[in-house]
Parts: C-alpha cells; sequence; structure tokens
C-alpha cells in the first residue's frame, strides 16, 4: 500500500485476508495521495468493528480503478 501512495505501483491487489493493524496504516497513505483502498466487492473499508479481518482488498489511484476492479472481477471467477 505504501509503494501505491508513494506511485511507485499504480496498483495492489491482496487477495488473502489481512486484519485491520496490518492495513489501516497503508490505507490512510494511499487516500492521502488521493488514491482509493476497497475489498474485492468496492466497497469502502472500515475499521475498528468486531470483525478485524478483511477479505482481500485492492487499492490505487481513482483514475485506475475502474478498470483495475474489473479486471479483479475476471481474476476472481477464475480462481
Amino acid at each position: 500500500l505504501a509503494l501505491v501512495a508513494g506511485g511507485q505501483f499504480d496498483a495492489t491487489l491482496i487477495m488473502n485476508a489481512k486484519n485491520d493493524w496490518d492495513i489501516a496504516a497503508g490505507d490512510l497513505l494511499v487516500h492521502e495521495a488521493g488514491g482509493v483502498v476497497c475489498g474485492l466487492d468496492r466497497k469502502q473499508l472500515t475499521y475498528n468493528n468486531q470483525a478485524t479481518r478483511h477479505m482481500g482488498l485492492m487499492a490505487g489511484s481513482d483514475m485506475l480503478m475502474a478498470e483495475f476492479a474489473s479486471r479483479v472481477e475476471k481474476i476472481k471467477h477464475n480462481i
């Protein structure tokens, strides 16, 4: 997530589950840099809930996310 925030990666896809404490700081970095972080369902992540695990996520620039998300959907259907 830090590499996306820093502009070194255009986007990233994390398919395995992560806890709040694994991704919250990276989520903040991406958002402060003008990017988007969301779950594989394209919904914004929420933190400090009773359930702390997120079942995968994707992050990238706002301009790329629609295309990236559609490609992720294709990948999910092939797994």
